[in-house]
């Protein structure tokens, strides 16, 4: 063989080594069920090629921008909200109820020093609003000057008179111990004078004691084995509370009344800011609803399950008790003392804010008004799972005067009970009364005032249950992917595998090509 016959088939050679691999890119595209990539390579003129390649590249630019779309709402994690009603048998929130009176009159308040001094020579409405009184006055009660100028200033008026009273007969009740608290309070035995559910008979041990920092002894029932199976009336928690406003103490307490809160069970209840008020000789009824919701958390929903506050507080998450932490934590940094109102359960170990020291006055009204402004944050998130109870009320006036006579009256001078005697059997005798029928309608008046009834029952068992679900999941997100791919460029997952073919095709093809490519000298 001549050297130019050599060069010759050589060149030959390297020709068809090179259509080689133009013949398998084209068959690999001529194949794809890409849309527009084989029309691109079939097409016999140029313009037609050069036509299907911009309409491929428009497509995918638009299939490009949906895509983004797509992808950026999915990972904003949108939620919807879901509404159904379910049918249970539902047992009963947490119910708890104050007597509004901090002190039986009748108790041995007078026993504790601070208390007998300030009921004595401290506050009191006629002496503050009395035109003569002075700044000397306060001091000569012991107050600084500068704290003295202030509260002739802001209490020089009958009302402002008496809340500075109060605040300070609570602040004082405060800084004594618990047990005196409780036992200078209303008792249970006496307060609720009866309860019913569905018509059987509760003890008042039943009810947990608890203490408020405005109302005194509060008692709460939380059971589990309360169920109410049927809806109305019938099956309604009945409860006839006495108030023994002849012990009411009027230095601190300035109407009649209960106080009632229905809270989740596990939750600590604040009286003091929620709740309503039961009204003296009247039967109230509650008719409650269930709504049941759910929040999704995490990276759908800004919400919390409230492990850490357990952990904490020894208490359930709830959003108002999680704004009454907050308060109580700035104003313990602030201010060294917590405020008077934050209940004795949560575990602060700073003293109560004194009422009558201006500068302790001074900074809780900062501290408050910084939250308000959002100056201080709480961050104080929704729960996750939360039970709303709404409540529907309706009244009547109670009891009329047969039922008072023949039941209540004639059941209280029955018992024998301490409390009672002082009152029913040995002070106005009314006992006596009631045996010989000597009672004026006057005194059944007076006596009605001492009683409030309220009857608490479900007025549906169904009850509404609201939850956030994910409005794009990710089912739905591949499914939109499909679609858009499948609308501009006809694909779908394995077209995509086809165009990764390509790789492995040459691979394959440059090693063969290496392998067969041998010197023919």
């Amino acid at each position: 063989m001549s050297e130019k016959d050599g060069k010759e088939k050589g060149q030959d050679n390297e020709e068809g080594e090179k259509r080689s691999l133009r013949q398998v890119l084209a068959e690999l595209v001529e194949s794809s069920s890409l849309h527009g990539l084989p029309r691109i390579v079939s097409s016999r003129h140029i313009a037609i090629k050069i036509l299907w390649l911009l309409l491929l590249f428009g497509a995918a630019t638009v299939l490009t921008i949906q895509m983004v779309g797509l992808f950026r709402e999915y990972f904003s994690y949108p939620t919807q909200t879901s509404v159904s009603m379910h049918y249970a048998q539902l047992a009963f929130p947490a119910l708890t109820f104050c007597n509004m009176n901090q002190i039986r009159h009748n108790s041995k308040w007078n026993d504790n020093p601070e208390l007998y001094d300030i009921y004595q020579a401290s506050w009191s409405q006629n002496i503050v609003d009395n035109e003569n009184f002075t700044i000397d006055n306060l001091i000569g009660w012991g107050l600084p000057e500068t704290n003295a100028q202030a509260l002739l200033t802001d209490f020089h008026n009958s009302r402002d008179g008496y809340e500075a009273w109060r605040s300070r007969i609570l602040f004082v009740l405060r800084n004594i111990s618990k047990e005196e608290r409780i036992a200078i309070g209303h008792q249970a035995d006496v307060f609720i004078h009866s309860t019913k559910v569905a018509g059987y008979s509760l003890e008042s041990t039943a009810f947990n004691i608890i203490q408020s920092p405005l109302y005194g002894n509060c008692f709460t029932l939380e059971s589990s084995s309360l169920i109410s199976r049927g809806s109305g009336q019938g099956h309604a928690l009945s409860i006839v509370f006495n108030i023994e406003r002849y012990e009411y103490f009027k230095q601190s307490s300035s109407a009649f009344g209960v106080r009632m809160v229905l809270h989740e069970k596990g939750t600590i209840p604040l009286p003091e800011s929620e709740g309503v008020t039961l009204n003296t000789a009247f039967e109230t009824n509650v008719g409650i609803r269930l709504v049941s919701i759910e929040r999704l958390g995490g990276r759908y929903g800004d919400c919390t399950n409230g492990e850490s506050f357990v952990a904490t507080y020894n208490s359930s998450y709830t959003v108002p008790m999680c704004y009454v932490v907050c308060e109580a934590e700035y104003t313990a940094i602030e201010c060294g003392c917590i405020p008077l109102y934050t209940p004795e359960s949560l575990p602060f170990d700073k003293p109560i804010c004194d009422v009558d020291n201006v500068s302790a006055r001074d900074c809780l009204t900062k501290v408050k008004n910084d939250i308000y402004n959002g100056d201080l944050s709480c961050d104080c998130k929704t729960p996750c799972k939360q039970s709303v109870y709404t409540m529907t009320l309706s009244g009547r006036s109670w009891p009329h005067d047969e039922y008072l006579k023949t039941i209540i009256l004639k059941d209280i001078c029955k018992r024998k009970n301490s409390a009672y005697d002082g009152y029913y059997k040995n002070g106005d005798k009314f006992c006596d009364k009631l045996a010989n029928d000597t009672i004026t309608v006057a005194e059944l008046e007076t006596i009605a005032g001492n009683f409030i009834s309220i009857n608490v029952y479900f007025e549906d068992l169904n009850y509404e249950h609201i939850a956030e679900e994910a409005l794009y999941n990710p089912v739905r997100f591949l499914s939109d992917i499909g679609g858009a791919m499948g609308l501009y460029m006809g694909a779908s997952v394995l077209t995509y595998v086809e165009i990764l073919q390509v790789i492995p095709e040459i691979i394959i093809y440059l090693f063969s090509r290496n392998r067969t490519s041998v010197n023919p000298m």
